[in-house]
């Protein structure tokens, strides 16, 4: 079975650790890098190469993850966003998101589901 490689994006550390470790019980995910900034998200996609980053759209009350979905989506098909924020719907631009859900979760299985169906999605477009 083939990994989903994914990247995790939060100011919140403790949200991002528990995230990892939970999506780390399912053996069809492989978290391949964490961070907790801009300037260290665009790195570790360019340098990681993931298929779907985990990403919060207000990093430290600024909406730098949404300026760095619509990076991306001008650039290319990849990486895929699944967008996990408490941010309002005044900041959802569902053209150039690939899946959301809103903070705070319980469900990890949730977002499992979220992640096998934007891989699905990129197994069809490739």
């Amino acid at each position: 079975m083939k990994k989903i490689k994914v990247i995790i994006v939060d100011d919140d550390l403790t949200i991002s650790n528990v995230l990892k470790k939970n999506l780390e019980l399912y053996e069809d995910i492989e978290i391949v890098g964490m961070c907790n900034s801009t300037d260290d998200e665009i790195s570790l996609i360019n340098n990681l190469k993931p298929e779907i980053v985990i990403t919060d759209l207000i990093r430290n009350g600024k909406k730098s993850g949404l300026e760095v979905i619509r990076k991306y989506k001008k650039q290319s098909s990849l990486p895929k966003f699944l967008v996990i924020t408490a941010g309002g719907s005044e900041l959802m631009d569902t053209e150039i998101m690939d899946g959301f859900i809103s903070k705070p979760f319980l469900d990890y299985d949730e977002i499992v589901r979220e992640l096998r169906l934007i891989k699905k999605q990129i197994e069809i477009e490739n």
